[in-house]
């Protein structure tokens, strides 16, 4: 048995405290005053209604409890409610919640991230978040629902219907309350006002905001006025806000200058307008006789059309929605009102089920799938849900002084989630696994107005400062500050300092034009980026630190073109619902789409007129792809929408099981192997078995082990094939150390990964016989690498220009370095020089319109032309059958078996095991893919690594000759070899020079003279001149390893065929749908590190990122590639065929905790919104909202991987 320790792996990141803060960090809610639901009910047990004339009698004599009449018993507070439209006001449990998710288990097989949660989707909830289950407010007891039914896309103001439905609400009457959707429901664009009753004086104190979640938002009159009221209570979005006006119209306006109209109609201040700071406008209109909403229009002129019919109470009620495309959503009521049926814009018919007491019990889908089945108790909450795959949640309270202490929620697997609560609702602790020994602990503190001001998360601290606007102005943890923000009186973001840039005194700055547009961005090295918009704030200009401009141009609400700074112009065709339909590059090729009612995408047509077709289930899972070969990919999926099968073009199946919790519990591969895993109660990965084949006995495990925090300490790999006998260990510490060991016969050395405690930068790696410093600028980029081997010091330069590209490296052997780009940020040439200025030599390289390189040149470009090959040929699986004379065989996981030369046989992760024949030679691999051991003809080597990037190599056991290798930016994991060393030789020493494509083109020694060579054909086949050498990295950065492939992390390429040997594991997630070709046929412009994903090079890792980062919502061991998430990756691939994200959007939980950062919300509840929003739109099936959403950070919209506007974190809310 061999033990490893291990934290940091591939696939298992490991954060430093700073970026762990990301993680640990959870949400945080308005709370309203408890007082504002609390006495109504307290009113209504003592039989008191506002349209009965005893009301303040009876209400007079309700039982306060503790409370002693303090508030409910005031006078004023009867008077309020007795004389309160009984329409109006809504009687239910105060939740502390602001923003709750839709969906906090994903039911339908997707993650819904309960109260920012991350990992699976069979989560209770966690850290403050009140929400949990499917989902629930945890402190109510009220189940919380939400549906998008419609959206119309238009940038200066999107449409977008989504119903909310909560349960346990009354009108004031006692009778459940009936909204436009039926009993309990309402939605987005039915906010409305009450007014109090006027005092003594005639003075109206009090106005209420109901939100359609149900919020209350008190307004309390302004000292010395009679027309304005304020909020000054809520942390949230409103506080700060004020309403002004007298007679039928009242004007909500937010600090950040948005306004809300609401007119009176039909007894009630009814929301009619919805305007941004530029004037955009959303109009809702109404019946004047009943305030139904009868239509909804965009700034751009896009309309929602409204029909509703009466109720049985008289309610108007919904009944038909049509968007500009004709697509229609039409609903269904029984006698009581309650809505029964929905039918979306695709035909597909939801349902919904009730009890006697008009609560929702059952809500099933188009499929037949009961997606929750609730049961209440006695007091409206809900304490067991059913999913559709048979497994529950159940909700246990404790009540105290007629209010909730203590929630307890048992999860899917089993596990108790214990959320404990203050008088406001706020949850002050939580626990999860309650009562088991890696139980985590969070305690919450809170300031007068609800805002966190302290988190403890078991051994980590953090703190929060506000301004007087509510603005979240720092961020630190026990080790010092992470954040400090300042904010102008529109709570707009004007400047940002990260962890250390106080030491350095810069920050990055922003200003804004009158009505909040985007000015300028000036980062911390004072380079600024300007914008320009128009009359309605949509970007028109973006001029970048180097005056380079890119144009924006409009027809209509949609975005017509971008214009690039070199003047090339790339289109845009949309439809009448705003939905992007067609993309032409800046040579006239296009690219097509079509979509279905419910915003699915059925085919794509390419340049070439090469047709990609897609088939959907009703609840918008993918059933097929096929490529324009007809090569078809099909899906089979369980009741929760989990993927059972997956069966390739040959007909050959993998097939999924799942565990109660939604968790992935076994893969059976094509061939019929298997992998089981196990989860611990915290649903954290304990054990991976491999057997070969159903109830055979396991023939390797592993196994994990964490500290008392959750981190991940321990790995042990046992059983057949194992990787030599070699121990790692990694410490995330609070001071941000990361630490490990490595053993190796009789050699036993340490590796120390070192951060500032100012900036939590990598600054240091000590290593047994090595260390390496880092110098960075002010925007945390890698300066100076300073090596020391034993005694010898080598030095390491590198600088960026203005828009942050590498423009100049020097080598510790004196070669410069010097990077040429154009106003596109294409590399244009690289020219390298000796010490003394001589050109040692140089590279250029071209582009056409699109963007593709057609050229490369200079005395450094040794391109070889590959011979021409007649035969090939390939099967209806797009795998290659002939090559060169040579057949070609694959196993049923389709990979490669037989070249005709050689035999290849694959271990059961599904890595290259052995190869035979004209070449011998066999692999093993550690617990995270990466290689530990080869031997080829006979000659072992063994590896090791830091994190994904490659440490050192020990060649046929001898530690004499070890090949210690160093790449610049050891977070990066592309292996761009810059130095190497063998042994202890210092006068053996290698200096790299590389290509625009990583490609390793001359080995040079301390004299500055080339020692070795390397020319390629454009795949890679691979040519040496000079003197041999024992370097392998050569083609883009990649091992050699004289086997005839090279060695690309997650699978092997064949440089004579340009094609990998095995199957993509992330399907059409790389960009491309053939699953064994490179880059997309660009080999020239593109590498592909880790055998996943195309990208270009130089590459500059985002600061922040550590070794061993990038995350996986799947075990080891298993792709996903499955479903919409790789079709979405597929469609948004910057080299992929079509769409990518709009200008400005990021990736979404990024950007959505930015946008929080910049607007005063808590990053974990702007999350919280953002799954809000998206599992809505997964409430459309097919919907793209529902995978690979972005957010731009600067105005909180949100899209859906389509690039459609989906909804903004900063509405409803």
């Amino acid at each position: 048995m061999r033990t490893v320790h291990v934290a940091a792996a591939r696939r298992q990141s490991l954060q430093r405290p700073f970026l762990l803060l990301l993680f640990v960090l959870l949400s945080w809610f308005v709370a309203p005053h408890a007082h504002a639901v609390d006495c109504p009910s307290k009113y209504i047990a003592a039989g008191a209604y506002p349209a009965d004339p005893a009301c303040p009698l009876k209400a007079s004599t309700a039982d306060f409890g503790g409370m002693g009449g303090y508030v409910c018993g005031d006078p004023g507070e009867i008077a309020s409610y007795c004389s309160g439209p009984s329409a109006g006001a809504t009687v239910e449990p105060v939740s502390p919640d602001e923003s709750v998710v839709i969906d906090g288990d994903g039911v339908d097989g997707n993650a819904g991230g309960a109260g920012g949660c991350g990992g699976g989707d069979a989560t209770a909830g966690c850290g403050s978040s009140t929400s949990g289950g499917d989902p629930v407010r945890l402190y109510t007891g009220q189940f919380h629902l939400v549906a998008h039914d419609l959206h119309v896309a238009d940038p200066a103001g999107a449409l977008d219907l989504a119903r909310v439905y909560r349960s346990s609400a009354y009108d004031t009457s006692g009778r459940p309350m009936a909204g436009a959707f039926g009993i309990g429901s309402t939605f987005n664009y039915d906010s409305y006002l009450t007014v109090a009753a006027a005092d003594a004086n005639g003075a109206r104190q009090r106005i209420d905001m109901y939100l359609p979640g149900g919020i209350r938002v008190p307004f309390t009159l302004r000292a010395g006025t009679s027309t304005t009221w304020d909020d000054l209570t809520s942390p949230g979005d409103y506080y700060r806000a004020s309403i002004t006006g007298s007679g039928t119209t009242k004007v909500l306006t937010l600090r950040d200058g948005r306004v809300r109209q609401f007119t009176m109609i039909a007894g009630l201040y009814r929301l009619t307008r919805v305007q941004d700071r530029n004037g955009n406008t959303v109009v809702i209109a109404r019946d004047s006789r009943t305030g139904a909403v009868t239509g909804i229009t965009s700034p751009g002129g896009r309309a929602l059309a409204f029909t509703s019919i009466t109720g049985s109470r008289g309610t108007p009620l919904v009944s038909r929605v049509t968007d500009p495309l004709n697509r229609q959503v039409a609903y269904q009521y029984d006698s009581q009102d309650r809505l029964t049926q929905m039918t979306d814009a695709g035909g597909g018919v939801w349902k919904y089920g009730w009890d006697t007491k008009s609560r929702l019990v059952s809500v099933t889908d188009p499929e037949g799938n009961p997606q929750v089945v609730n049961t209440y108790d006695d007091s409206d909450r809900v304490v067991t849900q059913t999913l559709a795959d048979g497994s529950t949640f159940a909700m246990a309270y404790t009540v105290t002084g007629g209010k909730v202490t203590q929630t307890e929620v048992t999860d899917r697997r089993g596990s108790v989630r214990r959320l404990e609560f203050d008088a406001n609702g706020r949850v002050v602790r939580n626990t999860y696994p309650a009562g088991q020994p890696i139980q985590q602990v969070q305690t919450f503190t809170y300031d007068a107005n609800g805002r966190t001001t302290n988190l403890t998360s078991m051994d980590r601290q953090y703190t929060y400062g506000y301004d007087a606007n509510g603005n979240r102005i720092s961020e630190a943890d026990q080790s010092g500050t992470l954040v400090t923000r300042s904010f102008d009186s529109y709570s707009q973001l004007l400047t940002e300092a990260q962890a250390g840039d106080a030491q350095r005194g810069v920050s990055t700055v922003y200003t804004y034009d009158a009505k909040g547009n985007l000015l300028t961005a000036t980062d911390r090295a004072g380079n600024r980026t300007t914008f320009t918009n128009d009359s309605q704030g949509r970007p028109l200009t973006v001029t970048d630190a180097l005056r380079g401009v890119t144009k924006y141009a409009y027809a209509g609400p949609d975005l017509a073109s971008v214009t690039d700074p070199l003047n090339r112009t790339t289109q845009f065709t949309t439809d009448a619902a705003g939905r992007v339909t067609a993309v032409q590059d800046p040579l006239g090729n296009t690219t097509r789409r079509t979509l279905d009612a419910l915003d699915r995408t059925t085919d794509v047509t390419d340049a070439l007129g090469g047709v990609t077709r897609f088939t959907w289930d009703r609840n918008g899972h993918l059933l097929a792809g096929a490529d324009p070969k007809g090569v078809t990919t099909r899906y089979t999926y369980n009741a929760i929408g989990r993927p059972v099968s997956k069966s390739d073009p040959l007909g050959h199946s993998e097939t999924y099981t799942w565990n109660s919790a939604g968790e992935l519990a076994t893969v059976t591969d094509r061939k019929g192997q298997v992998r089981t895993y196990i989860y611990d109660a915290a649903g954290q990965l304990a054990a991976v078995y491999f057997s070969s084949s159903a109830g055979a006995k396991p023939n390797r495990s592993w196994s994990y082990g964490r500290d008392a925090s959750g981190r991940l300490q321990l790995g042990t790999d046992a059983g057949d094939g194992q990787a030599p006998t070699a121990t790692y260990r990694y410490y995330d510490s609070v001071t941000g150390y990361l630490n490990g060991w490595f053993d190796h016969a009789s050699q036993q050395g340490t590796v120390w990964l070192r951060y500032a405690p100012d900036s939590r930068d990598l600054s240091r790696m000590e290593m047994s016989d090595a260390t390496v410093d880092y110098s960075r600028d002010a925007e945390h980029r890698v300066t100076q690498i300073q090596y020391q081997l034993n005694h010898d010091v080598r030095t390491f330069s590198y600088g960026y220009d203005a828009l942050g590209r590498r423009s100049h490296a020097t080598l510790a052997n004196g070669i410069t370095a010097d990077y040429a780009w154009d106003a596109a940020s294409q590399l244009t040439g690289i020219t390298y020089r000796r010490a003394d200025g001589s050109v040692l030599g140089e590279l250029t390289y071209g582009y056409d319109a699109a963007g593709r390189r057609t050229r490369a040149g200079g005395s450094l470009a040794k391109v070889d032309l590959p011979q021409a090959v007649s035969d090939a040929q390939y099967n209806g699986a797009n795998q290659l059958t002939r090559w060169a004379g040579m057949a070609y065989t694959y196993d049923p996981n389709g990979s490669l078996a037989s070249d005709g030369a050689n035999q290849y046989s694959w271990n059961a992760q599904g890595l290259l095991g052995q190869i035979s024949g004209a070449v011998t030679a066999s692999f093993s691999y550690d617990m995270s893919g990466r290689r530990r051991d080869q031997t080829v003809n006979g000659h072992r080597m063994q590896s090791f690594w830091i994190g994904d990037e490659l440490s050192f190599t020990i060649p046929d056991n001898d530690w004499s000759r070890r090949i210690r290798v160093f790449s610049p930016y050891p977070e990066g994991g592309l292996d761009e070899l810059t130095y190497r060393r063998v042994g202890d030789d210092a006068g053996g020493d290698r200096y790299v020079l590389r290509d625009a494509n990583n490609n390793v083109i001359a080995l040079t020694d301390a004299n500055q003279q080339s020692q070795t060579q390397y020319r390629y054909q454009s795949y890679g086949v691979t040519t040496l001149a000079g003197a041999a050498d024992v370097n392998s990295q050569q083609y883009t950065g990649r091992e050699n390893d004289g086997t005839g492939v090279y060695y690309y992390r997650s699978r092997y390429y064949s440089p004579q065929t340009g094609r990998f040997i095995s199957e993509d594991p992330t399907g059409w997630a790389s960009g491309q749908t053939n699953a064994y070709a490179y880059v997309n046929g660009n080999p020239v412009q593109l590498s592909d590190p880790f055998g996943l994903q195309g990208v270009p090079f130089p590459y500059t890792p985002v600061p922040g990122a550590v070794p061993g980062g990038g995350g996986q919502d799947v075990p080891p061991g298993v792709a996903k590639p499955w479903g919409p998430r790789g079709l979405n990756d597929w469609w948004n691939n910057t080299f992929g065929p079509i769409f990518s994200r709009p200008d400005g959007a990021i990736d979404a939980i990024r950007g959505a905790k930015d946008w929080g950062r910049k607007n005063g919300v808590n990053p974990n509840e702007a999350v919280d919104r953002f799954h809000d929003i998206k599992k809505g739109n997964r409430n459309r099936p097919g919907s793209k909202a529902k995978d690979d959403c972005s957010v731009n950070p600067d105005t909180g919209e949100v899209f859906d991987g389509t690039g459609e506007h989906i909804g903004d974190l900063g509405d409803g809310h």
